[in-house]
């Protein structure tokens, strides 16, 4: 094990990060242009923060979290990755994703007036 390791981190167990190791990888399916940077991820398939995979990858694990206040709805959080769009071309494509590697959330909005206060863009489809 210790040779396995050493071939990537080097000799010094002393400088070792499990994070330089066990990263999230993010391929798109067709263009890997589209490909966003691997993520440092803690944890492993056996630990609270599950983040499991072959070898080193982080292939399974919660991509979405929230937490929940029932008594203060607007007092909730939420972590997903990558981002919220899954357009390429969008600046929310991939923003999540350094939150998401840190265990980070962010505030999530029920009241009608936060929405409204949180709202950046409206898209309203219509039937023909």
């Amino acid at each position: 094990a210790i040779a396995t390791v050493s071939a990537s981190l080097g000799p010094d167990l002393a400088t070792w990060q499990w994070g330089d190791l066990h990263k999230a990888p993010f391929p798109h399916a067709f263009v890997k242009e589209f490909d966003l940077p691997a993520v440092r991820r803690g944890g492993d398939a056996n630990t609270v923060n599950a983040t499991g995979g072959a070898g080193f990858a982080q292939t399974a694990g919660a991509s979405y979290r929230e937490i929940i206040d029932l008594s203060n709805w607007d007092n909730s959080w939420a972590t997903s990755t990558p981002g919220q769009s899954g357009q390429p071309g969008s600046a929310h494509y991939g923003d999540l994703l350094q939150l998401w590697g840190k265990n980070e959330y962010f505030p999530l909005a029920y009241s009608r007036a936060k929405v409204e206060k949180e709202t950046l863009h409206v898209l309203q489809l219509l039937p023909r």
